[in-house]
């Protein structure tokens, strides 16, 4: 039976986060479709180790339960997470998952990236959450789904947030994003990335700007507002194709470069020692 998984980043049991994920999930149940919780702070999840070993050899050599967590989020059809935000971003275990996102690597062929996933960032007030859903979002890519919708909400007491008719209400159009395929996507704002909802760019120089959360690329028009041609809108970085190459032309090949010079890393490394 096919399901839909929410992760839930807080500590709070009944917080915020808990209440949100649980709304989505509920709605998603009367819509017909399996659901399943998981609350990231009851896992063991190490920091990765950047050592490639789930790229060169398939598997990771941590052993954690990071394993058990990938294997839910390749069978589930669909996502809801939900993170707070103390300080700018979400909570770091986020961060800690979307590391470990190496290990799709063996997975990337058979991957069906059009799975539809929402988030929900939890913070105080907006002052302080600039980076929550593109963090959010960066997990939800990271893993094999597309962002379909989300939801910023601001509510500084625990379960503040169920106080909220208006939340609650978007929780049931979140879950709408993840049963209904037909359902439009919801649309990007002005000057938000329009493939993953991002606030965040750099600039290049010449008006030109790319995606600090997926690399799409676009330029500013004569207003000052942000264009993103519709070709640049198939060559970010979260669709499998472009994730192949990657591992293809860049990860695989530092490979026999780092081999190569080796000895000369250790060489120069042995001044170091205690």
């Amino acid at each position: 039976m096919s399901y839909v998984l929410g992760l839930v980043g807080s500590k709070r049991r009944n917080g915020n986060c808990d209440i949100l994920v649980r709304s989505v999930l509920a709605a998603c149940r009367e819509a017909g479709m399996a659901s399943e919780i998981i609350y990231l702070d009851e896992l063991q999840l190490n920091v990765c180790r950047g050592c490639l070993a789930c790229a060169f050899k398939g598997r990771c050599r941590q052993q954690d339960d990071m394993k058990d967590l990938l294997e839910k989020l390749l069978q589930a059809k669909g996502l809801v997470v939900a993170a707070p935000t103390y300080l700018f971003s979400p909570s770091g275990i986020i961060k800690t998952v979307i590391d470990r996102a190496l290990m799709l690597s063996p997975f990337l062929e058979q991957l069906d990236a059009t799975r539809p996933a929402v988030t929900i960032s939890v913070a105080g007030n907006q002052l302080w959450n600039p980076l929550g859903i593109e963090f959010l979002n960066q997990l939800a890519f990271a893993y094999g789904f597309t962002v379909r919708n989300y939801l910023e909400a601001y509510a500084p007491g625990p379960g503040e947030a169920i106080l909220n008719d208006s939340y609650l209400e978007q929780t049931k159009l979140l879950a709408q994003h993840l049963v209904e395929p037909l359902l439009p996507r919801r649309q990007a704002e002005t000057n938000q990335c329009p493939v993953c909802f991002s606030r965040s760019f750099s600039f290049s120089g010449e008006k030109r700007v790319k995606c600090s959360m997926c690399l799409t690329e676009g330029r500013l028009n004569l207003e000052g507002i942000l264009e993103f041609p519709a070709e640049n809108l198939q060559d970010n970085f979260w669709t499998p194709e472009h994730r192949q190459e990657h591992l293809k032309q860049w990860i695989f090949k530092t490979r026999e470069r780092f081999l190569n010079r080796h000895q000369e890393i250790k060489a120069k490394m042995a001044r170091f020692s205690l």
